[in-house]
């Protein structure tokens, strides 16, 4: 049986990043416990961490976990922020290029852009990915400074976890079919974009959240336009 170790971001009272009420932790819950279900569903034994503290020590604890439940693969979720609310987009991230670690990477990537525009999958040297002895990656769905990504990941939390297991499951072998009886929970309904010179700018699925992006472009003198669609 394949078995595959998913961390949450954070945790033990360390909530991550914190932007407009919402904290990094809570908000990647729904992900990787929806992960988790999808891939329990096709058969797929799961450990599901609820998160360390952000440092080195307990980091490489939590690595040491998965390494002695000898998963398959392992993967963290977290989410990404930075000073300026217009950067945006999901990453991927591995120690280094090549073997499984990408391969899966790039599985992951493809379904995060469905959702929130991929950034790619970027190699760097995090503990969690150098102390770990099976494939591994982090996974940045979004950024919880920026409006757009805030609210995708809000909204449709469940539904991108579910898409991640799905790649997960390509990645082992495994037929998507296998899980075909776990039907994610999701939000359905409309969409906001709200767009300026040509460009979006946020996308709401709350009409008052959408109205309030308009005002503080138009007191910044700037020509809007509202496009309604479905999420």
């Amino acid at each position: 049986m394949s078995k595959v170790f998913i961390a949450k971001g954070h945790g033990e009272g360390d909530p991550g990043a914190v932007a407009a009420g919402y904290t990094e932790h809570d908000l990647v819950a729904p992900i990787a416990e929806a992960m988790r279900d999808t891939l329990n569903a096709a058969g797929v034994e799961t450990t599901l961490d609820n998160g360390v503290r952000d440092v080195p020590a307990q980091i490489r604890e939590q690595a040491a976990l998965a390494n002695r439940l000898k998963a398959d693969l392992t993967v963290q979720v977290h989410l990404n922020s930075f000073s300026d609310p217009r950067a945006h987009g999901s990453e991927v991230w591995i120690y280094a290029p090549g073997g499984r670690r990408e391969s899966w990477a790039k599985k992951l990537a493809a379904e995060l852009d469905t959702f929130i525009t991929s950034r790619g999958v970027k190699s760097g040297h995090y503990t969690f990915l150098g102390a770990t002895a099976m494939p591994a990656v982090i996974v940045e769905v979004g950024f919880i400074t920026n409006d757009a990504d805030r609210d995708i990941i809000e909204r449709r939390g469940r539904l991108i976890g579910h898409r991640l297991a799905l790649a997960t499951l390509d990645e082992l072998g495994i037929p998507r079919s296998a899980a075909s009886a776990r039907k994610p929970e999701t939000v359905p309904g409309v969409i906001y974009r709200v767009q300026t010179g040509g460009q979006q700018v946020g996308a709401f699925g709350k009409i008052e959240n959408a109205l309030a992006k308009v005002k503080e472009l138009l007191r910044e003198h700037k020509a809007v336009r509202v496009l309604k669609g479905e999420s």
